[in-house]
């Protein structure tokens, strides 16, 4: 007969207090985030789509279907609808109970402030602001973490976050 190990009744959270986090890899963030992005791009080609349609009608409407500035107002406002599609993905899901967008819940990845509390909306706004910063750095900004102990990326330090593996 097999025997079972036994729980000693310790939380993950208390766990981590006691031997200390185990900090995500780069590599592991990178495929989460692979996971994660044609999520994202469908969700804004959703509501890009719908801004697009609406954005139509509106032109029509108001412009009379003449060039000019309600057509220059009308393809500003459908890329802002999907660029904070963008960020509110990330954001809510970081937010959210999961502490993780779907990719890192699949490879075992949480996202918690740096004292390991959950992120509230406005840490994970932040946090999802801040990457904007990687993408001007052209990727920079997350190479970052490969060179600190706590494997935090631009975006993290800058919202106090780290990403961690979930405990069972």
């Amino acid at each position: 007969m097999e025997r079972q190990p036994r729980s000693l009744g310790v939380s993950a959270a208390d766990l981590d207090l006691l031997v200390g986090p185990d900090f995500a890899g780069f590599g592991r963030r990178l495929a989460a985030y692979l996971i994660d992005l044609p999520l994202m791009l469908l969700a804004q080609a959703a509501t890009g789509a719908a801004a697009l349609a609406l954005g139509a009608v509106a032109w029509m409407l108001l412009a009379g279907g003449e060039e000019g500035a309600a057509t220059n107002a009308a393809a500003a406002a459908i890329w802002l609808v999907i660029a904070l599609t963008g960020y509110g993905y990330f954001t809510a899901c970081e937010a959210s109970p999961w502490q993780a967008t779907p990719g890192k819940r699949l490879l075992g990845l949480r996202v918690a402030r740096v004292d390991g509390r959950p992120l509230d909306l406005r840490t994970a706004a932040v946090r999802s602001l801040a990457r904007s910063l990687c993408h001007l750095s052209l990727g920079l900004g997350y190479l970052l973490a490969l060179s600190n102990r706590r494997r935090q990326g631009l975006h993290d330090l800058i919202a106090k976050t780290v990403v961690v593996r979930r405990r069972s």
